[in-house]
């Protein structure tokens, strides 16, 4: 009686299975947007009348919505514009977050496309109208001490027939020399 392998059988299915979700995922992942935020990042501090601009290519938008919320409740939006298209400048709204008290909040633009794609983005900003913009602290540059040595580091590439001589600087007088 034959013996009869199926383990190879078994193989080439979930193989085929790994292609097609593969495939799918491929076919089906969403595009990277093709109009973004233009000088608004995330996290960034912002004060007083804030522009909203946006870049890309424009023309391909064809409803456009700019909402905001407190990022400790991003389940409330408040609509900051809403429209058909976008003006050549890219200018969408202007929002003015002296109204607002300080702490981080969420800016959300929704879009859909000329061909119906739709599109979400999210960041995160910190209104500071009314107490100082933070600055990050610049770390301290490390210094040696006199007793610490340097770490050199050499990298060298191999070339047939070649000899070298390599001062290396180091207080005890020994230097290298290489041939090859």
């Amino acid at each position: 009686m034959a013996k009869r392998t199926w383990w190879p059988v078994v193989g080439r299915l979930m193989l085929g299975l790994m292609g097609l979700s593969l495939l799918w995922a491929f076919r089906y992942a969403q595009e990277k947007p093709p109009v973004v935020f233009d000088a608004l990042e995330d996290n960034q501090a912002v004060q007083g009348r804030v522009p909203v601009r946006l870049r890309g290519p424009l023309e391909v938008v064809r409803e456009v919505s700019l909402d905001f919320a407190y990022a400790d409740a991003p389940e409330a939006w408040f609509p900051l514009a809403r429209r058909r298209g976008l003006p050549a400048d890219g200018l969408l709204a202007v929002w003015d977050t002296t109204t607002l008290t300080d702490g981080d909040y969420l800016l959300r633009l929704q879009y859909t496309t000329q061909d119906g794609q739709t599109f979400v983005l999210r960041i995160k900003l910190r209104v500071r109208n009314y107490t100082p913009i933070e600055t990050p602290t610049p770390s301290p540059t490390p210094v040696r001490t006199a007793g610490e040595r340097k770490k050199e580091t050499l990298a060298l590439k191999i070339v047939k027939g070649l000899s070298m001589w390599l001062p290396t600087g180091n207080r005890n007088g020994v230097d290298m020399k290489f041939g090859f």
